[in-house]
């Protein structure tokens, strides 16, 4: 079990409390001051985009992406320092301030975890994810893609009830439609949060616990699968602010998911046969198409968007992603290392994002989708 650091967070944390990082020093920081007196302000971070009209996308020392117009901008300046992400002492009294009473701070060597939910379930959360670290920096390595060591500890939001997660989601990202996932990623926050799955009896030891789990495991591919989504943007995988694509990011993400129910995280690493899409693709697969056409799938991002396409969208992408990694392994890497180098800030036109993976895919999307259906007839599913 990975050794943790527990203690409740009520005032400003002694700096020995949690684990530091150590931070290279970087360019000076800035202080904005905004015009909006009801705001945070000022705001202290580094500026990664600055616009020719005078906006700023500024990333806070908490990781909060900010993307300020000119109109909100009252003042700027350099600091007296270089960057560095709050040390974790200090990230953790702002996911306090953001949470509310009742939330205690739990620490692995890479995660920070703000809970209100039930001992057990935050501690076997924080086994699982960095069980999911040591295999996400396996999975890289394994593939000679060169990611980055996460700056600062990873923040993670553990609430107790499903209904509480909806309520945080509604409150900091009011554009999403509501739904009843157990967990999401904030790539604007640059916060993980899960559910603990409610009961009539919360189990009081891991051994209940994973009883319980082992017939809710999609509570514990969710937590595998929104780690995998912090990772990736604390890693270089890809950069938050840049037009990734979905079907690159969530299908990767999916790839590591699927558990194996087995064992003292009933999770042992990624590859596995997706139970949730596979079935679906494998159907798709006997007419040699997938549930979303390649060329679709790889146009741009909107059958995410469309809530009669969005199950097939990840089924699809998974289906890409799996196809790749077992049929192409070099393709998918010299995907991963032009997606990795992307802009901030600039949207790509459909038609340039095709033409982009057609040539990375060294192949056209008809005959892409061919040989992705006919390895998935050949899928065995539970």
């Amino acid at each position: 079990m990975v050794t943790m650091v527990r203690f409740l967070c009520l005032a400003i944390l002694p700096a020995t409390a949690l684990p530091a990082v150590a931070q290279p020093a970087g360019p000076p920081m800035t202080i904005v001051t905004l015009t909006d007196p009801t705001a945070d302000s000022p705001l202290i971070g580094r500026v990664l985009v600055r616009a020719r009209d005078g906006g700023l996308l500024l990333e806070d020392r908490s990781g909060v992406l900010w993307n300020l117009t000119p109109d909100r901008i009252r003042d700027q300046k350099p600091a007296d320092r270089p960057w560095s992400p709050l040390p974790a002492d200090e990230l953790a009294t702002v996911l306090i301030r953001e949470t509310g009473p009742g939330f205690t701070v739990t620490t692995t060597p890479h995660f920070l975890l703000c809970s209100r939910a039930s001992d057990v379930f935050t501690e076997y959360c924080g086994d699982l994810m960095e069980h999911v670290y040591e295999k996400y920096f396996d999975f890289w390595k394994e593939r000679s893609v060169t990611v980055t060591t996460p700056d600062r500890m990873l923040p993670v939001i553990v609430f107790a009830r499903q209904e509480d997660l909806a309520a945080h989601m509604r409150r900091c990202h009011p554009e999403l439609p509501p739904n009843d996932s157990p967990g999401f990623y904030s790539s604007r926050f640059n916060r993980m949060y899960v559910a603990e799955p409610s009961t009539d009896r919360p189990p009081t030891s891991r051994r209940r616990l994973l009883r319980f789990l082992r017939k809710r495991l999609r509570v514990v591919e969710t937590v595998v699968h929104e780690s995998v989504h912090l990772l990736a943007s604390n890693t270089s995988v890809h950069r938050r602010q840049a037009d990734t694509p979905l079907w690159y990011s969530e299908g990767l993400a999916v790839w590591f998911e699927p558990c194996s129910g087995r064992g003292r995280l009933l999770w042992t690493g990624p590859g596995g046969v997706s139970a949730v899409h596979g079935r679906l693709v494998k159907q798709a697969g006997r007419a040699d198409r997938l549930p979303v056409p390649v060329e679709k799938l790889l146009r741009d991002n909107r059958p995410f968007q469309d809530a009669d396409q969005v199950a097939s969208a990840y089924a699809s992408s998974w289906a890409l992603i799996y196809w790749l990694l077992r049929r192409d392994p070099d393709t998918f890497a010299a995907i991963a290392r032009s997606i990795r180098n992307r802009p901030l800030l600039r949207d790509i036109p459909p038609d340039e994002e095709l033409a982009i993976m057609t040539e990375l895919f060294h192949r056209n999307p008809a005959e892409l989708e061919k040989q992705i259906a006919s390895l998935m007839r050949r899928l065995r599913t539970r």
